[in-house]
């Protein structure tokens, strides 16, 4: 099944093909509040034609079955250049694959002369297969979020 797996980086017309994986994330996740897939599609194409966003694509016999997306600036506290991830998602049938993303999305943070990453945990999903899995590849615990709907 993975042997037909391939990594690319996004382009801004693939944006309108990853809102099936993003209503996915949500709901896995257990992200509050709600998707709504004309500003996920607006910001990730601004975010790519920017050169600020970043969506590297798992694919399988050209279908897109995971994605990690990530934005780079300069860290507001000394001015070095970091990538914050903001989804990592991978079907179920291919998450053994998903690994492949992080790799790719370290190399390019190598090759853009990025001094930090930055992996994001959502509580929901898998909290201590991910945790291992960030320390075993040279992660450490920064802080844990916390967040409040208000109306």
């Amino acid at each position: 099944m993975t042997t037909d797996l391939i990594i690319r980086l996004a382009i801004v017309r693939d944006v309108g093909n990853l809102g099936d994986m993003a209503y996915q994330f949500y709901e896995e996740g257990k992200v509050p509040g709600r998707l709504v897939p004309e500003v996920f599609e607006r910001t990730w194409r601004s975010l790519i034609e920017a050169n600020i966003g970043v969506i590297f694509l798992l694919e399988s016999s050209r279908n897109i079955v995971g994605g990690l997306g990530a934005i780079k600036c300069p860290d507001p506290n000394n001015g070095e250049m970091i990538a914050s991830e903001l989804f990592w998602f991978v079907e179920k049938e291919y998450r053994g694959s998903g690994l492949k993303l992080l790799k790719a999305f370290e190399a390019w943070a190598q090759e853009q002369g990025i001094k930090k990453i930055l992996m994001v945990h959502l509580s929901e999903l898998m909290p201590g297969k991910l945790k291992k899995l960030y320390e075993r590849m040279g992660y450490k615990e920064l802080e844990t979020h916390y967040i409040k709907e208000v109306f």
